[in-house]
């Protein structure tokens, strides 16, 4: 600015020289050698006139040339940034804290000490002062309050008001946190081993009485904000959405144990459990008769036990049915309150804000949704607000009644393992 204004007065008394000059040579009184002198004089002047003029044209046309002093003024410098301000109390209320980023503040600390050391969350460039604040801290609050928004909340613009961060700042931060969580995957999201998968199996059966059975599984849609560029029908799905399709395997501990992502929200469970790796490496994840519990949706096998469907032509169950029916829906209601707990704490995962372009927007979806589950892990044992919780309809016809049997279990694989388990509970329950 100051610059522009010195060239403005410059210009302004190079007109008026040369406005004067010009006026001088009109003297009658001037002989030949001074008027061929004087007319160079004039010409150079023009010309210096002409190159501060083109000077000026080029810098006024730069948008940064008439920024205000104090334009988008960050408060980087600062002892105590605005985020610092939140976190440590003296901004926001402990239940304002908690709505904003689904967490206590004694858990996001606890949250933040385990990433602390990842180099993605510890490492911003060096030690230039305008980053010296930058802590894990800061990219963990941005990504709580990400996953913790739904729709238009979970902008970049929104995600931002309040921190003293920039709008570009967001997803950065927000892939940051995502790639030191899924560091802890091995420790926080991974299939049980033999000696845990007894214990869950003796919890169950002292529970709810079935034997041998080490986890439930359930299929769930998490929602599209954006319509993807490829194949956009297969991501529609029965309540008029577009989605992707995310198998979850919990434990009686509303643990998720395995995720299987990326299916298009049209596509049924059953077929994503068929093509799931755990199905297909059954050996390596099940041994000494372990299974699964599924609702109807799932054909039975001897690692899955699902629960009876209405036979074709028929409208009720027999009365035995009925009853295993009932006696199941009391464990598997385990994973449908897991993955209410986990989409009601993080809404991010009811509609992801990401565009489904192929296979890196695919990657990145799935990515944030194991980084979601990685959190819920960690913050599964401590209280949620019951107002939060995603309450699904099970899988069932307009009826309400079970799904109509179209595949029989009259074979070994479809049905043996189900009515072992009946007639062993009929006996130890009747």
């Amino acid at each position: 600015m100051k610059l522009l204004r010195d060239m403005e007065d410059v210009i302004q008394h190079h007109q008026l020289v040369t406005s004067v000059f010009a006026l001088s040579t009109t003297n009658e009184e001037l002989d030949s050698t001074s008027e061929s002198s004087d007319d160079n004089q004039l010409e150079d002047l023009v010309e210096v006139e002409g190159s501060l003029c083109s000077t000026y044209a080029t810098i006024h046309k730069c948008r940064y040339a008439f920024r205000a002093r104090k334009y988008r003024k960050r408060n980087v410098h600062s002892r105590c940034p605005k985020w610092k301000k939140i976190v440590d109390g003296r901004v926001m209320t402990d239940e304002e804290f908690l709505n904003h980023f689904r967490v206590t503040r004694l858990l996001f600390h606890k949250l933040a000490l385990l990433i602390k050391d990842h180099p993605s969350v510890s490492n911003f460039g060096g030690t230039h002062k305008s980053r010296m604040h930058f802590t894990a801290e800061l990219p963990l609050l941005v990504t709580l309050r990400y996953f913790g928004s739904e729709g238009n909340a979970a902008s970049a613009y929104k995600v931002k008001l309040g921190l003293g961060i920039s709008k570009g700042s967001v997803l950065n931060f927000v892939s940051r946190t995502v790639t030191a969580l899924l560091s802890l995957e091995e420790k926080c999201l991974f299939w049980p081993l033999s000696d845990e998968r007894k214990e869950i199996s003796r919890r169950i059966m002292t529970n709810y009485d079935f034997p041998f059975c080490v986890g439930f599984i359930d299929g769930t849609h998490l929602g599209l904000a954006f319509k993807p560029e490829k194949d956009p029908e297969e991501y529609w799905m029965r309540k008029q959405a577009y989605a992707i399709n995310v198998m979850v395997f919990v434990d009686d501990q509303k643990r998720i144990r395995h995720l299987t992502i990326g299916w298009p929200g049209s596509v049924h469970d059953n077929r994503i459990w068929k093509n799931s790796v755990i199905h297909s490496q059954k050996e390596a994840y099940f041994m000494n008769g372990e299974y699964l519990l599924g609702d109807s949706a799932f054909n039975n096998s001897n690692i899955m036990v699902s629960s009876y469907k209405r036979a074709a032509g028929t409208s009720t169950l027999p009365p035995g049915q009925k009853w295993f029916n009932d006696k199941l829906s009391t464990p598997r209601s385990k994973v449908e309150n897991t993955i209410g707990i986990w989409k009601g704490r993080f809404p991010y995962l009811r509609n992801i804000r990401v565009k489904l372009r192929g296979v890196s927007s695919m990657r990145k979806i799935i990515r944030y949704v194991k980084a979601s589950a990685i959190l819920h892990n960690l913050l599964v044992k401590h209280h949620i607000s019951e107002a939060w919780i995603i309450h699904e309809a099970d899988d069932v016809n307009k009826t309400g009644l079970p799904e109509v049997n179209n595949d029989g279990d009259g074979v070994d694989e479809n049905g043996a393992r189900r009515r072992q388990i009946h007639n062993f509970l009929d006996n130890y329950c009747n």
